[in-house]
């Protein structure tokens, strides 16, 4: 049997240091690979069609596009793409809404990096989804 190929992250968010971390965290994982990084969701709908990600971290709050427009723009264009909504807001509705648009779960800022990771490796793996907090 041939080896798995690693799962394809993008990773979105307006904030520098934000996505520097993310992207840390994902290349820290053997079975995971960094194939972009956008600063907004405007970006980040552009980038699928160019990193062909497996499963998308995207920020909620944003300039220019938010996190919700973008997720719903993705799930329609590329329905197998796992998206995970993360954002420092733990708010119900805002996990509501990124449910809706179609994220797969939902992750504060300040989860931890194995939890991330699992979370990736959740989404991708479940059909249904692995909404987390």
């Amino acid at each position: 049997m041939p080896p798995k190929s690693p799962l394809r992250v993008m990773i979105v968010d307006d904030h520098h240091g934000v996505r520097v971390a993310l992207a840390l965290t994902v290349k820290t994982a053997a079975d995971l690979i960094l194939v972009g990084e956008a600063r907004d969701g405007q970006e980040s709908v552009a980038l699928c069609a160019q990193c062909h990600p497996d499963v998308i971290v995207m920020d909620l709050v944003m300039p220019y596009m938010g996190g919700v427009t973008a997720i719903e723009q993705i799930h329609q264009q590329y329905p197998a793409i796992r998206i995970i909504a993360v954002s420092g807001f733990g708010s119900e509705a805002m996990l509501h809404k990124a449910c809706q648009a179609g994220a797969a779960a939902y992750l504060t800022k300040d989860c931890a990096a194995a939890d991330l990771l699992a979370a990736i490796r959740a989404v991708h793996s479940d059909p249904a989804g692995a909404h987390s907090d």
